[in-house]
């Protein structure tokens, strides 16, 4: 279960290389990521996830196996707080893919961006309640192996599971929805072109709209690159957390 695990940490820093949403989005059609969201400093976030992995590697190349589950939890605490900040920005952004395909006009607008930053804070406030949850449950007993997710025991453990099982389910929710109105998006944009055409085709070319159906494809392609992306790492890792969880509790 220790490799599942090390890909688990591994492939969570993917997001990083997902498309970025304004460069993937037409101007014309107001769909920039929320100005507030700019403000949350991912970057520093990824940076501290990969220095605790980096840390725990070095520490197992020196020959730390087998410690205490307290030491590993107060050791890796930084490496979890990254995990579940991650997990809770991923349903963050993708909410605000939504929220700019569905109502471009009255997206970024000072009320939006107050959604926005009241999601980034509770995301922050979840990710403490659960790093700290796990605390309650750290003992003495040994670690073969010291990760992040290795960290939680017991209850805290199958919590955590959940949770991040449940943020999963919903992102990928999300996402697929953002995609279908993304299509209806560009159907609507087609149509709207074919309706001012007559017969010159020349015209077509020259339409002023067409780059914006062209970005709007473009975003298409990057929500479906972002969907399979997640589905076959991030989700199917937790599909397997769940499993184990439910064959331990099982036997």
């Amino acid at each position: 279960m220790r490799n599942p695990l090390l890909s688990l940490n591994l492939l969570r820093t993917m997001p990083k290389t997902q498309p970025s949403f304004e460069e993937t989005t037409p101007v014309s059609l107001n769909l920039p990521i929320n100005s507030s969201l700019q403000l949350v400093p991912l970057g520093m976030i990824y940076s501290t996830l990969f220095l605790s992995l980096v840390q725990l590697r070095v520490l197992m190349l020196s020959g730390w196996y087998m410690i205490p589950n307290r030491h590993c939890y107060m050791v890796s605490i930084g490496g979890l707080l990254s995990l579940n900040v991650q997990a809770g920005m991923g349903l963050v952004l993708g909410i605000d893919r939504l929220l700019a395909v569905i109502s471009p006009t009255r997206y970024n607008r000072p009320r939006s961006k107050l959604i926005c930053c009241s999601m980034v804070f509770t995301v922050f406030i979840y990710s403490s309640l659960l790093t700290a949850y796990g605390y309650l449950y750290v003992s003495d007993s040994p670690t073969p192996v010291c990760l992040p997710p290795a960290a939680y025991r017991s209850t805290s453990r199958s919590v955590w599971v959940a949770c991040n099982m449940c943020i999963a389910v919903i992102v990928i929710l999300v996402y697929g929805t953002a995609h279908v109105k993304c299509r209806q998006l560009t159907s609507k944009c087609i149509q709207l072109i074919g309706s001012r055409v007559v017969s010159d085709s020349r015209r077509l070319v020259q339409d002023p709209n067409l780059p914006s159906i062209e970005k709007v494809k473009r975003l298409l392609c990057s929500l479906s690159l972002v969907v399979a992306v997640y589905t076959s790492t991030w989700f199917i890792t937790f599909v397997g957390l769940v499993l184990t969880e439910v064959g331990i509790a099982v036997h």
